[in-house]
C-alpha cells in the first residue's frame, strides 16, 4: 500500500507532524484534547552499527527496521540530500535563476547537516547551528520544490524531498530543544521569561506588518499565499497563554516553525518576485533582528542529557520514506551542493508552477504549501502516479512479488498494517510496530497501561475521559 505523506516546507503540514513533542508536557498541565501526541521515547545506550546493507551500497548506521539514532539519522540527511542532487541534476538546471532557491536550501541543508554530524561527534552546541539551518533549508526547498516540480512532474526529486524531511522531523521530535528543555524540566527561568517577551512583542509587531504588506500582494497571488501562511502561523502563537515550562515549550515549538517559514519564503520572493520583494524585505529585516531569541541558553538544556547515546523506540513509517545511494556518490554529491553559488546561476527560464495560488472568487484556500506539495495522485514522491506505480515501497520488487509491502521490514503475513482487511490506524492506532490487542503502553508513556492514569495519552485523567477511547 502506498506510504503516508509527512509534507514538508513548513507551514500547517509540517506543524502538525512535529507537535507529537509537544504533548511530552501533558503531565506539568493537563491540556486540550487535540494536544499532540508525545514523540517516541528515547531508549539507553547505542548499539554497534550495523554492517552494510549490501556490497557497493552505502555503510548504513541503520539495518531496516533498527531504531534510528542521532548519528543514523543525520546519515540518512546525507544519503537524502545526495539523492536530490543526482535527481537533481537529471531534471533541472542549476545554472538556472529561478531554481536560486532550491539549489541554495540544498547547499544550507548539506553544510548544516555537516555541522549537526561535528556537533554530535563532539558533543558541542554546533549541533543546535546546524539543526536550525537545516530546518530552514529544508524549509526553502520544500517551497522551490512545490513551484518548481510543475514542470518536473516525473521526476523523483520529491522522493529525496520527503526523505530528508522525515528523517529532520524524527530527529527534531525525539533529540530537538524543544525536547531537550522538557527533559531539563523546572519552572521557566527569568532569562526565558525575557527571551519569551521579546518574542511576544515582535510577534505583535510582525502580525500587523504583515497584515499591511498582504494588501500589496495581489488576492491571487503565490506571495498573497506566503504571507497568508504566515499570519496563521502568527495567529497560532497568539493563543498560547504562558503559564508554566509546557507552555514555554509550546510557544517556543511554534516561534522555530515561524522562523523556519519566514527565511525559506523570503529566499523564494526575492528571487520570483522583485517587486513584491522591495516592500516584503523591510518586514524580513526588521524581523531577523529577533529570530534567534530562544537560541542563546538553549544548549544548557542538554547538559544533563547524553541524547547522543539514545534511539528511537517509535518511529512507525519512517523507513519507508528513505533513500539509499551509492557509497561513491556522498562525497561526490556533497561537494557538488556545497561548490554551488547562486551567482554563477543566471540563466532565466520559465517556472511551470502547477498549484492553484486562489480560488476563482480571489479567496485563499489553506496554506500554499499543503496546495503545492501535497500530491494526492503520487503518494511516494517518486514521480510515478499511485494507480500506474507497481513498487510502493520503492525498493525495487514489484509488488507483486514482494513480501514485504510498505517497506517496513516485517512480512505481509505477519505485519498488523497488510493483509486481508488490515487497517493500520485500528490495529497498532500509536504506530509503535505493537499490535493494539498485544500492546501494554499504549500511550507509549513508558508507564503500563494498568498503572496509568491516563491511558490514551490525551492529557485528560482516565475517570474524567468521556470520549470512550480509553480501552
Amino acid at each position: 500500500m502506498p506510504m503516508q505523506k509527512t509534507f514538508l516546507a513548513y507551514p500547517l503540514i509540517a506543524i502538525a507532524s512535529s507537535l507529537m513533542g509537544l504533548s511530552l508536557m501533558a503531565k506539568e498541565s493537563a491540556p486540550a484534547k487535540s494536544a499532540p501526541k508525545a514523540p517516541a521515547k528515547a531508549s539507553a545506550a547505542l548499539k554497534a552499527a550495523p554492517k552494510p546493507i549490501s556490497k557497493g551500497k552505502t555503510a548504513r548506521y541503520n539495518k531496516k527496521g533498527a531504531k534510528p539514532t542521532p548519528a543514523s539519522l543525520v546519515h540518512d540527511m546525507q544519503e537524502a540530500i545526495a539523492y536530490i542532487a543526482i535527481e537533481g541534476k537529471k531534471d533541472l538546471n542549476p545554472k538556472s535563476k529561478q531554481e536560486r532557491p532550491f539549489w541554495g536550501g540544498l547547499k544550507l541543508a548539506s553544510e548544516s547537516v555537516d555541522l549537526m554530524e561535528s556537533g554530535i561527534k563532539a558533543k558541542d552546541s554546533s549541533m543546535l547551528k546546524g539543526l536550525d539551518g537545516l530546518g530552514r533549508g529544508i524549509g526553502q526547498i520544500g517551497a522551490a520544490w512545490g513551484v518548481l516540480r510543475g514542470g518536473a512532474k516525473t521526476s523523483k526529486i520529491g522522493r529525496g524531498v520527503l526523505a530528508l524531511h522525515a528523517a529532520y522531523e524524527t530527529y527534531l521530535t525525539n533529540f530537538g530543544p524543544v525536547v531537550a528543555r522538557y527533559k531539563k524540566a523546572g519552572p521557566v527561568s527569568k532569562g526565558e521569561k525575557v527571551s519569551l517577551l521579546k518574542a511576544q512583542g515582535e510577534a505583535k509587531k510582525l502580525r500587523a506588518s504583515l497584515t499591511k504588506l498582504q494588501a500589496k500582494a495581489g488576492k491571487s497571488s503565490l506571495e498573497a499565499r506566503m504571507v497568508t501562511d504566515l499570519l496563521r502561523l502568527l495567529a497560532e502563537l497568539a493563543k498560547i497563554s504562558v503559564d508554566n515550562s509546557s507552555h514555554y515549550c509550546q510557544y517556543m515549538h511554534y516561534w522555530e516553525r515561524f522562523s523556519v517559514t519566514f527565511y525559506s519564503y523570503n529566499e523564494c520572493i526575492e528571487v520570483w518576485y522583485p517587486v513584491f520583494y522591495s516592500n516584503w524585505k523591510t518586514v524580513y529585516t526588521d524581523y531577523s533582528v529577533v529570530s534567534t531569541v530562544f537560541s542563546s541558553g538553549a544548549w544548557s538544556w542538554y547538559e544533563s542529557w547524553d541524547y547522543t547515546s539514545e534511539s528511537v523506540e517509535s518511529y512507525g513509517d519512517y523507513y519507508e520514506s528513505t533513500v539509499e545511494v551509492e557509497t561513491s556518490e556522498l562525497t561526490e554529491e556533497e561537494t557538488f551542493v556545497e561548490s554551488y553559488e547562486e551567482s554563477s546561476a543566471t540563466e532565466d527560464s520559465e517556472l511551470e508552477a502547477e498549484y492553484e495560488v486562489g480560488s476563482a472568487d480571489g479567496e485563499v484556500d489553506g496554506s500554499f504549501s499543503d496546495e503545492a506539495m501535497d500530491d494526492s495522485d503520487d503518494a511516494d514522491a517518486d514521480g510515478v502516479e499511485d494507480e500506474a506505480d507497481t513498487d510502493d515501497d520503492n525498493d525495487g520488487t514489484a509488488d507483486a512479488a514482494d513480501t514485504d509491502d510498505d517497506g517496513d521490514g516485517v512480512s505481509d503475513a505477519e505485519d498488523v498494517d497488510m493483509g486481508p482487511g488490515a487497517d493500520q490506524d485500528s490495529e497498532d492506532s500509536d504506530d509503535d510496530g505493537v499490535s493494539d490487542a498485544d500492546d501494554t503502553d499504549d500511550d507509549n508513556d513508558g508507564t503500563m497501561d494498568t498503572n496509568d492514569g491516563d491511558d490514551d495519552g490525551d492529557g485528560v485523567d482516565d475517570s474524567a475521559d468521556d470520549a470512550g477511547d480509553d480501552g
